[in-house]
């Protein structure tokens, strides 16, 4: 049995396969299910299959593949930065350039630089004590 190899003139094009098609991954899923997300980013991945009456495996599917997003602290957030996100990085680099330029190198002995995740996670765990009260008031 051979097979032969396609050349680059070729079309390459799934061929049609026994079985149903998928009805749970549609369009209007994918856009109903962004928008359940960014109304509240805390939602589940079974959630989102219970609302839509769809697998756990196809809300997945949505969720980290079709919207890109993934958990951070119980919240969906995007795996990549928005272009709002990343003009804001461009726009910070060049007000620190801009300092650099004026200050000199004592600016850059106060820069600190690390993961946002982390900042994200620190962040949550602040609050998250504040609402324990485990944090006391700075006076």
């Amino acid at each position: 049995m051979d097979r032969e190899i396609p050349t680059r003139s070729d079309e390459l094009e799934d061929e049609e396969r026994a079985g149903r098609p998928s009805t749970s991954i549609t369009d209007s899923n994918v856009e109903d299910a962004c928008a359940m997300i960014l109304e509240n980013q805390r939602v589940t991945t079974d959630e989102v299959a219970n609302h839509f009456e769809i697998s756990h495996g196809s809300a997945y599917d949505i969720i980290h593949n079709r919207l890109g997003f993934r958990k951070v602290c119980a919240r969906w957030v995007p795996k990549e930065l928005t272009k709002e996100h990343r003009n804001n990085c461009v726009a910070i680099c060049q007000r620190l350039l801009d300092r650099y330029a004026n200050e000199g190198e004592a600016f850059l002995t106060r820069i600190v630089t690390g993961d946002e995740t982390w900042s994200i996670i620190l962040h949550l765990k602040a609050n998250a004590r504040a609402w324990n009260g485990n944090i006391r008031d700075h006076q």
